[in-house]
């Protein structure tokens, strides 16, 4: 029995040893950092809904259908392609009367309300302002902020990247410097977040434009990634 025990707790001690031996005790700086790039957007989101209010639920419905119909046709006419155009969150809901009008079983009912959405991209930026206007003037009452991104910003990122390293690799040479240690070789290399540009949101100005038409800022794209090193110190 005693034997037995003296096995078992050989056995339990080989992997502890193993693991001991495999402890890396080199001396490391962990560092990161973000880079950016700046890009020029080329395309646009743009959402806007219609808001309906009848008597009957029907009446509602129908004539939401028939302004979202002509704000779908102005976006078409606005060179907006099919495959750009998705309608969604189509509902329709009671309208109830104030207080002083309910009645012993509840609220009552007034009248019922039909709201629909429609988002667009438009890739040519010069028709996203007579797009909000075409829309408006179909029969859009309920109109969102703007989103402009990149269909393709791999180039862009690439730039970020480097511009990250290019950090992470000053801050090492100045804790070297300061700290005085060698830099070894980098023992690890990750990156996290910002992989994608984020839509930068314009406000659509109410003045006119020269043409006429909504004036739309889309500005600049940032784009960011953050990177993480680890470098081994040598004396």
């Amino acid at each position: 029995m005693i034997r037995s025990a003296l096995v078992a707790l050989t056995l339990l001690a080989v992997p502890a040893s193993a693991m001991a031996q495999n402890v890396d005790l080199r001396p490391k700086l962990s560092l990161n950092a973000t880079g950016e790039a700046k890009a020029a957007p080329d395309m646009a989101t743009l959402s806007a809904g219609v808001v309906s209010q009848a008597q009957t639920a029907e009446a509602a419905l129908s004539e939401n259908s028939s302004k979202m119909n002509r704000v779908v046709a102005e976006l078409r006419k606005a060179g907006v392609a099919d495959k750009d155009i998705q309608t969604s969150n189509l509902n329709i809901s009671p309208v109830y009367a104030n207080n002083r009008e309910n009645t012993e079983t509840g609220p009552r009912i007034s009248g019922y309300r039909a709201s629909n959405q429609v988002t667009a991209t438009v890739r040519d930026l010069d028709n996203v302002g007579p797009a909000i206007d075409a829309m408006v003037r179909a029969g859009a009452n309920n109109v969102n902020n703007v989103g402009f991104s990149r269909e393709n910003s791999d180039e862009e990122m690439d730039a970020a990247r480097r511009d990250a390293m290019e950090k992470i690799l000053e801050k090492a040479r100045l804790y070297a410097e300061a700290g005085g240690f060698k830099l070894g070789p980098i023992l690890e290399l990750s990156e996290s977040g910002g992989y994608y540009p984020q839509p930068q949101y314009a406000r659509m100005a109410m003045a006119e434009s020269a043409d006429g038409a909504t004036p739309v800022e889309p500005g600049e794209l940032t784009m960011s990634v953050n990177v993480n090193a680890t470098f081994q110190i040598e004396y």
